[in-house]
């Protein structure tokens, strides 16, 4: 692991990492954005804003890891995947529940 982490070229994958994380983040903020043209009782604008929250998480998430990967700062990069992956599962709960939640039953 310690090969990984002190690898002397480690700065084009972790640049790479961070790019692709500013591009999901922007990306998610569009979808969020695009949200807006829905109106507000259209079922389409909850999920579309859901959709643009987690690409959202997910590219910071996984800017932070690039970022906490080239700097040696450990405590970034395990925060970075422990928030990318809790609320990646989260949202992708809420999303699975707007869009099959008439079929969904619940037993007392």
């Amino acid at each position: 692991m310690h090969n990984l982490v002190d690898l002397s070229w480690r700065t084009y994958p972790a640049s790479a990492l961070i790019l692709l994380g500013a591009m999901l983040f922007l990306r998610g903020i569009a979808r969020g954005a695009r949200s807006h043209r829905f109106a507000a009782r259209d079922a389409r604008k909850a999920l579309t804003m859901v959709e643009g929250f987690r690409l959202l998480l997910l590219g910071g998430s996984v800017a932070a890891l690039g970022a906490g990967w080239m700097w040696h700062i450990g405590w970034l990069a395990i925060l970075a995947i422990v928030i990318g992956a809790e609320e990646t599962f989260e949202t992708t709960l809420v999303r699975y529940g707007l869009t099959n939640g008439s079929k969904l039953r619940l037993r007392p």
